[in-house]
């Protein structure tokens, strides 16, 4: 389907108010591979996303979406290693490169055969923010508690010390009668 084809059909679609009917959910393997296809035989073309997703029938952003952050081949699917989270971790405290997914993303694949998404940048850094949150809500409940057993323990403590205080106060009184 030519360029201009796609944009008349928008248009026509456009003009009698009719909405194509989109496909919602997870994508098929079937689609994957459409996908995957279609990209090889007309990566080149300047409008594709928007042409393989009305030949999917799916939203052009979905599909630019799918393919390259999981089915681009450059992709390094792999765990991230010690050394990426660390340049992660410092760029993160790099103001100009703060949650900047795609510039960090950008910077660790540098010299590397395969690249890293943004999406993977994104999902390493806000896992490990939530973990901190966790650890951090875990450390402040622990804390709390051994707050509430000190108080405890001072309220009995100025219990015990009023109890023998006023002992003394009655001991002082019998001895002055």
């Amino acid at each position: 389907m030519s360029n201009q084809t796609t944009n008349t059909i928008g248009k026509s679609l456009k003009k009698h108010n009719i909405k194509r009917a989109k496909v919602l959910g997870a994508y098929s393997e079937e689609e994957d591979r459409q996908l995957i296809n279609l990209y090889n035989q007309h990566s080149d073309k300047v409008n594709k996303w928007r042409i393989f997703g009305d030949l999917l029938k799916r939203n052009h952003k979905s599909v630019r979406e799918r393919y390259v952050n999981h089915l681009d081949p450059t992709i390094d699917k792999d765990q991230l290693t010690e050394g990426e989270k660390l340049k992660i971790n410092s760029l993160q405290a790099d103001p100009s490169y703060y949650k900047k997914w795609a510039k960090i993303a950008e910077e660790l694949s540098i010299n590397q055969k395969l690249r890293r998404t943004e999406l993977q940048v994104k999902n390493y850094w806000n896992g490990k923010t939530r973990s901190q949150g966790r650890k951090l809500e875990q450390s402040n409940e622990e804390l709390r508690s051994k707050f509430k057993y000190l108080e405890e323990k001072v309220k009995e403590q100025e219990e015990e010390t009023k109890a023998k205080q006023e002992i003394i106060n009655n001991y002082e009184e019998m001895l002055e009668n």
